[in-house]
Protein backbone atom coordinates (compact mmCIF):
# COMPACT_ATOMS: atom_id res chain seq x y z
CA UNK A 1 0.00 0.00 0.00
CA UNK A 2 1.32 3.39 -0.99
CA UNK A 3 1.10 5.54 2.12
CA UNK A 4 2.14 8.57 3.40
CA UNK A 5 1.52 7.44 7.48
CA UNK A 6 4.02 5.02 8.25
CA UNK A 7 2.92 1.89 9.25
CA UNK A 8 3.60 2.66 12.98
CA UNK A 9 1.12 5.74 12.96
CA UNK A 10 -1.59 3.91 11.18
CA UNK A 11 -1.40 1.00 13.89
CA UNK A 12 -1.95 4.27 17.12
CA UNK A 13 -4.61 5.82 15.26
CA UNK A 14 -6.54 2.33 15.06
CA UNK A 15 -5.27 1.32 18.72
CA UNK A 16 -6.96 4.80 19.87
CA UNK A 17 -9.98 3.83 18.45
CA UNK A 18 -10.03 0.34 20.11
CA UNK A 19 -9.54 2.28 23.18
CA UNK A 20 -12.30 4.45 22.92
CA UNK A 21 -14.84 1.50 21.59
CA UNK A 22 -13.44 -0.53 24.84
CA UNK A 23 -14.21 2.61 27.18
CA UNK A 24 -17.70 2.82 25.67
CA UNK A 25 -18.66 -0.96 25.76
CA UNK A 26 -17.20 -0.09 29.52
CA UNK A 27 -19.65 2.02 30.57
CA UNK A 28 -22.83 -0.15 29.14
CA UNK A 29 -21.99 -2.86 31.24
CA UNK A 30 -20.63 -0.92 33.96
CA UNK A 31 -23.98 0.65 34.12
CA UNK A 32 -25.27 -2.94 35.48
CA UNK A 33 -23.33 -2.10 38.71
CA UNK A 34 -25.08 0.96 39.50
CA UNK A 35 -28.87 -0.52 38.61
CA UNK A 36 -30.06 0.19 42.82
CA UNK A 37 -28.32 3.19 42.41
CA UNK A 38 -30.83 5.21 41.16
CA UNK A 39 -29.57 8.91 40.84
CA UNK A 40 -27.05 7.53 38.19
CA UNK A 41 -29.48 5.42 36.65
CA UNK A 42 -31.79 8.71 36.29
CA UNK A 43 -29.22 11.23 35.47
CA UNK A 44 -26.22 9.12 33.42
CA UNK A 45 -27.28 6.34 32.35
CA UNK A 46 -30.79 7.24 30.57
CA UNK A 47 -28.95 8.54 27.53
CA UNK A 48 -29.37 6.36 24.96
CA UNK A 49 -26.07 6.31 23.64
CA UNK A 50 -25.05 4.15 26.05
CA UNK A 51 -28.03 1.86 25.59
CA UNK A 52 -26.12 0.11 22.32
CA UNK A 53 -22.52 0.26 24.07
CA UNK A 54 -22.63 -3.40 22.62
CA UNK A 55 -22.42 -2.40 19.28
CA UNK A 56 -19.14 -1.11 20.03
CA UNK A 57 -17.90 -5.37 19.87
CA UNK A 58 -18.41 -5.32 16.28
CA UNK A 59 -16.46 -2.40 15.63
CA UNK A 60 -13.40 -4.76 17.56
CA UNK A 61 -14.01 -7.51 15.34
CA UNK A 62 -13.94 -5.44 12.28
CA UNK A 63 -10.59 -3.96 13.84
CA UNK A 64 -9.29 -7.03 14.39
CA UNK A 65 -10.00 -8.60 11.06
CA UNK A 66 -8.07 -5.74 9.81
CA UNK A 67 -5.18 -5.73 11.65
CA UNK A 68 -4.42 -9.56 11.36
CA UNK A 69 -5.06 -8.68 7.40
CA UNK A 70 -2.42 -6.26 7.56
CA UNK A 71 0.19 -8.35 9.70
CA UNK A 72 -0.19 -11.85 8.35
CA UNK A 73 -2.19 -11.08 5.09
CA UNK A 74 0.86 -12.50 2.55
CA UNK A 75 1.81 -15.17 5.45
CA UNK A 76 1.51 -18.36 3.41
CA UNK A 77 0.36 -20.91 5.83
CA UNK A 78 1.27 -23.52 3.85
CA UNK A 79 2.44 -26.24 6.65
CA UNK A 80 0.56 -27.39 9.65
CA UNK A 81 3.75 -26.36 12.00
CA UNK A 82 3.21 -22.70 10.32
CA UNK A 83 -0.43 -22.93 11.34
CA UNK A 84 0.05 -23.83 14.54
CA UNK A 85 2.65 -21.54 15.49
CA UNK A 86 0.23 -18.80 14.33
CA UNK A 87 -2.54 -20.17 16.19
CA UNK A 88 -0.37 -20.26 19.46
CA UNK A 89 0.81 -16.84 19.00
CA UNK A 90 -2.94 -15.80 19.26
CA UNK A 91 -3.96 -17.75 21.97
CA UNK A 92 -0.65 -16.35 23.88
CA UNK A 93 -2.29 -13.28 23.07
CA UNK A 94 -5.49 -13.78 24.22
CA UNK A 95 -5.64 -17.12 27.50
CA UNK A 96 -3.52 -15.77 29.61
CA UNK A 97 -5.35 -13.17 30.75
CA UNK A 98 -8.29 -14.44 29.82
CA UNK A 99 -7.38 -17.54 32.72
CA UNK A 100 -6.42 -15.06 34.89
CA UNK A 101 -9.46 -12.78 35.24
CA UNK A 102 -11.58 -15.89 34.88
CA UNK A 103 -9.93 -17.64 38.07
CA UNK A 104 -9.89 -14.47 39.30
CA UNK A 105 -13.95 -14.22 39.03
CA UNK A 106 -14.35 -17.69 40.15
CA UNK A 107 -13.11 -17.44 43.48
CA UNK A 108 -14.52 -13.95 44.08
CA UNK A 109 -17.84 -15.61 43.31
CA UNK A 110 -16.96 -18.88 45.58
CA UNK A 111 -16.40 -16.69 48.18
CA UNK A 112 -19.50 -14.61 48.00
CA UNK A 113 -22.03 -17.20 46.67
CA UNK A 114 -20.66 -20.24 48.08
CA UNK A 115 -18.98 -24.02 46.34
CA UNK A 116 -22.51 -24.32 45.61
CA UNK A 117 -22.50 -21.63 42.61
CA UNK A 118 -19.30 -23.28 40.97
CA UNK A 119 -20.84 -26.56 41.20
CA UNK A 120 -23.94 -25.55 39.56
CA UNK A 121 -22.43 -23.89 36.75
CA UNK A 122 -19.74 -26.30 35.99
CA UNK A 123 -20.35 -26.90 32.19
CA UNK A 124 -20.61 -22.99 31.92
CA UNK A 125 -17.26 -22.70 33.68
CA UNK A 126 -15.45 -25.44 31.53
CA UNK A 127 -16.82 -23.47 28.09
CA UNK A 128 -15.10 -20.53 29.44
CA UNK A 129 -11.96 -22.57 30.31
CA UNK A 130 -12.11 -23.85 27.15
CA UNK A 131 -12.57 -20.76 24.76
CA UNK A 132 -16.14 -22.16 23.87
CA UNK A 133 -18.65 -19.99 25.63
CA UNK A 134 -19.23 -17.78 22.68
CA UNK A 135 -19.63 -21.29 19.98
CA UNK A 136 -22.61 -22.71 21.62
CA UNK A 137 -25.86 -21.87 23.97
CA UNK A 138 -23.82 -22.02 27.51
CA UNK A 139 -25.23 -19.35 29.79
CA UNK A 140 -22.09 -17.61 31.13
CA UNK A 141 -23.21 -14.43 32.74
CA UNK A 142 -22.09 -16.45 36.13
CA UNK A 143 -18.54 -15.93 34.97
CA UNK A 144 -16.68 -13.05 32.98
CA UNK A 145 -19.61 -12.30 30.91
CA UNK A 146 -17.64 -9.82 28.60
CA UNK A 147 -15.12 -12.90 27.57
CA UNK A 148 -17.83 -14.33 25.29
CA UNK A 149 -16.42 -11.78 22.61
CA UNK A 150 -12.88 -13.59 23.67
CA UNK A 151 -13.83 -16.97 22.56
CA UNK A 152 -15.56 -15.87 19.57
CA UNK A 153 -12.79 -14.49 18.06
CA UNK A 154 -10.43 -17.58 18.97
CA UNK A 155 -12.87 -18.88 16.32
CA UNK A 156 -11.97 -16.24 13.67
CA UNK A 157 -8.13 -16.89 14.38
CA UNK A 158 -8.74 -20.40 13.94
CA UNK A 159 -10.36 -19.69 10.21
CA UNK A 160 -8.12 -16.73 9.84
CA UNK A 161 -5.73 -18.93 7.46
CA UNK A 162 -8.05 -19.93 5.65
CA UNK A 163 -10.01 -16.48 4.87
CA UNK A 164 -5.85 -15.73 4.08
CA UNK A 165 -6.53 -17.42 0.86
CA UNK A 166 -9.30 -15.66 -0.39
CA UNK A 167 -7.65 -12.49 0.83
CA UNK A 168 -4.89 -13.20 -1.46
CA UNK A 169 -7.04 -13.99 -4.36
CA UNK A 170 -9.12 -10.49 -4.35
CA UNK A 171 -6.44 -8.22 -3.12
CA UNK A 172 -5.12 -5.98 -5.81
CA UNK A 173 -8.07 -6.37 -7.53
CA UNK A 174 -10.33 -3.39 -6.74
CA UNK A 175 -13.83 -4.30 -8.14
CA UNK A 176 -13.66 -7.85 -6.93
CA UNK A 177 -12.74 -7.00 -2.84
CA UNK A 178 -15.77 -4.22 -3.43
CA UNK A 179 -18.23 -7.37 -4.88
CA UNK A 180 -16.77 -9.33 -2.22
CA UNK A 181 -17.43 -6.81 0.69
CA UNK A 182 -20.89 -6.40 -0.43
CA UNK A 183 -21.82 -10.06 -0.78
CA UNK A 184 -20.15 -10.14 2.92
CA UNK A 185 -22.62 -6.99 4.28
CA UNK A 186 -25.81 -8.68 2.61
CA UNK A 187 -25.14 -12.07 3.89
CA UNK A 188 -24.56 -10.65 7.55
CA UNK A 189 -27.49 -8.39 7.23
CA UNK A 190 -29.62 -11.63 6.19
CA UNK A 191 -28.54 -13.28 9.52
CA UNK A 192 -29.32 -10.40 11.99
CA UNK A 193 -32.39 -9.59 10.70
CA UNK A 194 -33.78 -13.24 9.85
CA UNK A 195 -32.59 -14.92 12.58
CA UNK A 196 -32.43 -12.02 15.27
CA UNK A 197 -34.71 -9.39 14.32
CA UNK A 198 -32.09 -7.10 13.33
CA UNK A 199 -30.53 -7.02 16.43
CA UNK A 200 -27.14 -7.56 16.77
CA UNK A 201 -26.93 -7.96 20.54
CA UNK A 202 -26.09 -11.81 19.80
CA UNK A 203 -23.74 -13.82 22.28
CA UNK A 204 -24.25 -16.63 23.49
CA UNK A 205 -24.19 -19.21 20.68
CA UNK A 206 -24.36 -17.40 18.05
CA UNK A 207 -21.61 -14.99 19.06
CA UNK A 208 -19.04 -16.58 16.78
CA UNK A 209 -21.16 -16.38 13.75
CA UNK A 210 -21.62 -12.04 14.65
CA UNK A 211 -17.76 -12.26 15.57
CA UNK A 212 -16.65 -13.85 11.53
CA UNK A 213 -18.99 -11.37 9.49
CA UNK A 214 -17.47 -8.68 11.06
CA UNK A 215 -13.82 -9.85 11.91
CA UNK A 216 -14.01 -11.05 7.46
CA UNK A 217 -15.54 -7.56 6.75
CA UNK A 218 -12.23 -6.21 8.36
CA UNK A 219 -10.75 -8.34 6.57
CA UNK A 220 -11.75 -7.42 3.04
CA UNK A 221 -11.78 -3.72 3.95
CA UNK A 222 -8.09 -3.73 4.07
CA UNK A 223 -7.83 -5.45 0.86
CA UNK A 224 -9.91 -2.58 -0.43
CA UNK A 225 -7.25 -0.38 1.10
CA UNK A 226 -4.62 -2.42 -0.71
CA UNK A 227 -5.99 -1.51 -3.94
CA UNK A 228 -6.45 2.49 -3.81
CA UNK A 229 -3.78 5.23 -4.46
CA UNK A 230 -5.09 7.28 -1.46
CA UNK A 231 -2.20 9.94 -1.14
CA UNK A 232 -4.09 12.93 -2.35
CA UNK A 233 -7.13 11.91 -0.66
CA UNK A 234 -5.58 11.17 3.01
CA UNK A 235 -7.13 14.71 3.96
CA UNK A 236 -10.33 13.98 2.73
CA UNK A 237 -10.47 10.98 4.48
CA UNK A 238 -9.49 12.52 7.89
CA UNK A 239 -12.34 14.79 7.89
CA UNK A 240 -14.34 11.34 6.49
CA UNK A 241 -13.41 9.89 9.23
CA UNK A 242 -14.71 12.45 12.05
CA UNK A 243 -17.78 13.27 10.16
CA UNK A 244 -18.28 9.10 10.02
CA UNK A 245 -17.42 8.89 14.12
CA UNK A 246 -19.94 11.54 14.47
CA UNK A 247 -22.27 9.85 12.48
CA UNK A 248 -21.71 6.82 14.45
CA UNK A 249 -22.53 8.56 17.69
CA UNK A 250 -26.26 10.21 16.60
CA UNK A 251 -26.84 6.69 15.45
CA UNK A 252 -26.23 5.31 18.98
CA UNK A 253 -27.89 8.47 21.05
CA UNK A 254 -30.94 8.18 18.50
CA UNK A 255 -31.86 4.67 18.59
CA UNK A 256 -31.09 3.56 14.90
CA UNK A 257 -31.02 0.34 14.17
CA UNK A 258 -28.44 -1.91 15.03
CA UNK A 259 -27.11 -3.03 11.54
CA UNK A 260 -26.55 0.56 10.53
CA UNK A 261 -23.64 0.37 12.87
CA UNK A 262 -21.67 -2.36 10.64
CA UNK A 263 -22.30 0.42 7.88
CA UNK A 264 -20.86 3.42 9.40
CA UNK A 265 -18.92 1.91 11.55
CA UNK A 266 -16.99 -0.40 8.69
CA UNK A 267 -16.22 3.52 6.64
CA UNK A 268 -15.07 4.76 9.70
CA UNK A 269 -12.60 2.01 9.57
CA UNK A 270 -11.68 2.02 6.15
CA UNK A 271 -11.21 5.97 6.75
CA UNK A 272 -8.82 5.79 9.65
CA UNK A 273 -6.62 3.21 7.84
CA UNK A 274 -5.48 5.74 5.44
CA UNK A 275 -6.44 9.31 6.67
CA UNK A 276 -3.85 11.78 7.72
CA UNK A 277 -4.81 14.88 9.23
CA UNK A 278 -6.43 16.65 12.07
CA UNK A 279 -8.56 14.11 13.74
CA UNK A 280 -5.95 11.53 12.89
CA UNK A 281 -3.31 13.42 14.74
CA UNK A 282 -5.48 13.35 17.94
CA UNK A 283 -6.13 10.24 17.54
CA UNK A 284 -2.26 9.58 18.08
CA UNK A 285 -1.85 11.57 20.83
CA UNK A 286 -0.02 9.39 23.75
CA UNK A 287 -3.13 9.48 25.96
CA UNK A 288 -5.25 8.00 23.60
CA UNK A 289 -2.66 5.62 22.10
CA UNK A 290 -2.11 4.25 25.88
CA UNK A 291 -6.06 3.99 26.05
CA UNK A 292 -5.82 1.74 23.38
CA UNK A 293 -2.81 -0.26 24.49
CA UNK A 294 -4.65 -1.11 27.99
CA UNK A 295 -8.22 -1.37 26.29
CA UNK A 296 -8.03 -5.58 26.77
CA UNK A 297 -7.17 -5.05 30.35
CA UNK A 298 -9.87 -3.07 30.31
CA UNK A 299 -12.39 -5.07 28.71
CA UNK A 300 -11.35 -8.39 30.94
CA UNK A 301 -11.42 -6.81 34.05
CA UNK A 302 -14.41 -4.01 33.77
CA UNK A 303 -16.90 -6.80 34.75
CA UNK A 304 -15.48 -7.97 37.97
CA UNK A 305 -14.65 -4.56 39.21
CA UNK A 306 -18.40 -3.42 38.69
CA UNK A 307 -20.02 -6.90 40.16
CA UNK A 308 -17.57 -6.06 43.21
CA UNK A 309 -19.42 -2.87 43.54
CA UNK A 310 -22.70 -4.08 43.33
CA UNK A 311 -22.30 -6.42 45.76
CA UNK A 312 -20.73 -4.14 48.20
CA UNK A 313 -23.63 -1.50 47.65
CA UNK A 314 -26.43 -4.10 48.65
CA UNK A 315 -24.62 -4.90 51.68
CA UNK A 316 -25.12 -1.55 52.69
CA UNK A 317 -28.48 -2.07 52.18
CA UNK A 318 -28.89 0.34 48.64
CA UNK A 319 -28.38 3.56 50.52
CA UNK A 320 -30.59 6.29 48.27
CA UNK A 321 -27.42 8.13 47.44
CA UNK A 322 -27.58 11.28 45.87
CA UNK A 323 -26.41 12.76 42.67
CA UNK A 324 -23.07 13.98 43.97
CA UNK A 325 -22.44 10.55 45.92
CA UNK A 326 -23.53 8.74 43.34
CA UNK A 327 -21.30 10.12 40.66
CA UNK A 328 -18.59 9.81 43.13
CA UNK A 329 -19.01 6.24 43.74
CA UNK A 330 -19.36 5.86 39.59
CA UNK A 331 -16.03 7.93 39.24
CA UNK A 332 -14.04 5.43 41.84
CA UNK A 333 -15.41 2.48 39.90
CA UNK A 334 -14.32 3.57 36.58
CA UNK A 335 -10.89 4.48 38.82
CA UNK A 336 -10.18 1.41 39.57
CA UNK A 337 -11.18 -0.51 36.51
CA UNK A 338 -8.78 2.13 35.19
CA UNK A 339 -6.04 1.62 37.48
CA UNK A 340 -6.30 -2.30 37.39
CA UNK A 341 -5.73 -2.12 33.66
CA UNK A 342 -3.00 -0.31 33.74
CA UNK A 343 -0.98 -3.05 36.11
CA UNK A 344 -2.32 -5.54 34.20
CA UNK A 345 -1.07 -4.41 30.78
CA UNK A 346 2.33 -4.14 32.69
CA UNK A 347 2.62 -7.37 34.73
CA UNK A 348 0.14 -9.77 32.28
CA UNK A 349 0.26 -8.86 28.78
CA UNK A 350 3.39 -6.97 28.54
CA UNK A 351 5.58 -9.45 30.48
CA UNK A 352 3.82 -12.56 30.22
CA UNK A 353 2.74 -12.41 26.30
CA UNK A 354 6.36 -11.90 25.57
CA UNK A 355 7.87 -14.57 26.88
CA UNK A 356 5.08 -17.15 26.02
CA UNK A 357 5.37 -15.69 22.15
CA UNK A 358 9.51 -15.72 22.85
CA UNK A 359 8.69 -19.69 23.83
CA UNK A 360 6.64 -20.06 20.76
CA UNK A 361 8.52 -18.40 18.17
CA UNK A 362 11.62 -18.19 19.49
CA UNK A 363 12.51 -14.58 18.71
Amino acid sequence: MNSSKSGAAQISTLTSMRGIAALLVMLFHVRYGFTNVSAINQQLFGIALLAKGYLWVDFFFMLSGYVLALRYGHEEFATLNSYLKFAGVRLARIYPLHLITLTFFSAYLAVTNGMSHIRDNLESLAANFFLLHGWYGVFSENWNYPSWSLSSEWAAYLVFPLLCVGYKFIVGRLKLSLVALALLVLAFGLFVYQSHSGSLDIAYGSGWKRCLFSFSIGVVLYSIAQGIEHQKYSSVLDYGALLLFVALTCQLQFMAPDFYFILTGSALLFCLGLSKGPFTTVLQSAPLVFLGEISFSIYMWHAIVSKAFSDLYSRLGNPQWGIQTSLWAFAIVIILILGVSVISYRVIEKRLFSRIRHMIVGN
